[in-house]
């Protein structure tokens, strides 16, 4: 009975997500969609499993661990100052200062500040094939199809002072001039991205909805020691960059894919307490290949739209590593309850360029290093014993699972809900 359980329960979806507009959002890793497992697939038995995931990104942990909600990086105080700078001419920069200190303006004193919210919905439909190519080693390919929803919202919060100054202009004939200022501060992020260059920000971009390949992913386990108490299995994972890639004309992008290779190793444990009570660890580490990409290269770590474009930054993203540990409970030959507790590290994203100063590349990495604790719950049903006893016609099992980040640094907080259908024949 137990020889017949299939391993693989549902695959890791990592959804890279690279804002332009704020602070680097992590999202290379997230709470496991999976449970952890030695077991693998009788030599010529196979399993076609569907994964249905259900996700969001509105809240994340910041690079201090504090919960935020994901868009409030776009809540910023604006000077008087950034409104000269913002000006077309210099003759212009010298008239608009020369107004604001005959006003008695302050320039580094705020005129307002820039608001944004930022919402993403993320479902996948993942169908997953695994073949016991022996009584010891499977293989699998994962292939996910991800519908991704994102929803900005930009504007800007004027101050009293700045409200009486576009007044003032109107009553001294310079009603163009209060219009124009009215014009840059009714969105300021918009007006700051048409002016680097990247697509316009209007109400219909605002909301996207698009649909797209993610990376695919080839998986191997080996068990190398089995027991009728314990066992032990290598698995290997490689990703293949296949998902769609951040866009960079855009102010804020949500990819399926971060365009390179990944190759995942470690090592998993089993130990059966009892005929009901089974504990899983896993230790594995993900080894990122480096490679070159085209990327617009901010001027400072709080400004990051920038026109400036480098074809040939050479990029290599943090590599990271996984451990787990949880167990599950049998309540009866049908349904068995499951949990997981996971924590995962990445080091930080470098990237290096020529074409500008070297520091300027380092702002294309900050806030990239991220950590998560996450649990994971399930519940599964298998009619594997109904089948064998001719009780059942059709071999199959259902996973409902929730994974829950509990705490982490640069990652997303929501949790993820996950149902799974998998087929034997």
């Amino acid at each position: 009975m137990g020889s017949t359980r299939p391993w693989f329960q549902t695959f890791f979806l990592g959804l890279g997500v690279y804002y332009l507009s704020i602070p680097a959002l992590g999202a290379d890793i997230t709470a496991p969609y999976y449970f952890d497992s030695a077991q693998v697939l009788p030599k010529g038995v196979r399993t076609l499993r569907f994964n249905y995931l259900m996700g969001g990104a509105n809240e994340r942990f910041d690079s201090s661990g504090t919960s935020t909600l994901l868009g409030s990086s776009m809540n910023t105080g604006v000077s008087y100052r950034e409104f000269v700078d913002g000006q077309d001419s210099p003759l212009e920069k010298g008239l608009l200062r020369g107004y604001l200190k005959q006003q008695g303006r302050e320039l580094d004193s705020l005129a307002g500040e820039t608001t944004g919210a930022l919402n993403v919905e993320i479902d996948a439909r993942v169908p997953i094939l695994a073949w016991g190519m022996t009584d010891r080693w499977t293989m699998a390919l994962a292939v996910p199809m991800v519908t991704i929803r994102t929803h900005i919202d930009t504007g800007f919060r004027a101050h009293g002072d700045l409200q009486g100054i576009t007044d003032k202009m109107v009553t001294e004939g310079q009603g163009f001039k209060a219009l124009e200022m009215k014009k840059r501060t009714k969105s300021p992020i918009a007006e700051n991205g048409d002016k680097h260059g990247y697509n316009p920000l209007t109400p219909s971009s605002s909301y996207l909805q698009e649909t797209s390949l993610g990376d695919i992913r080839l998986i191997n386990k080996v068990r190398f020691l089995s027991h009728k108490q314990y066992a032990l299995a290598f698995l290997n994972e490689l990703t293949l960059p296949t998902g769609r890639r951040v866009d960079i004309d855009r102010i804020i992008d949500v990819p399926t894919g971060d365009g390179q290779f990944d190759l995942n190793f470690g090592v998993v444990g089993e130990y059966n307490m009892g005929p009901r009570t089974t504990l899983v660890s896993r230790l594995a580490y993900t080894w990122q290949a480096p490679d070159r990409v085209v990327r617009r290269i901010p001027q400072d770590s709080k400004a990051l739209l920038s026109s400036d474009l480098d074809g040939q930054v050479l990029r290599k993203l943090g590599d990271g590593l996984y451990l787990s540990a949880g167990g599950s409970f049998e309540l009866n030959r049908q349904i068995k309850l499951n949990t997981q507790y996971s924590f995962q590290y990445k080091e930080r994203d470098e990237y290096e360029g020529n074409q500008y100063e070297a520091h300027r590349y380092d702002f294309l990495g900050q806030d990239s290093a991220q950590s998560l604790h996450a649990l994971q719950l399930g519940v599964n049903f298998s009619t594997a014993h109904l089948f064998l006893s001719k009780q059942f016609p059709i071999p199959f099992d259902f996973n409902l699972m929730s994974a829950i980040p509990l705490a982490g640094r640069n990652v997303i907080k929501d949790p993820t809900v996950i149902m799974e259908l998998g087929l034997f024949f």
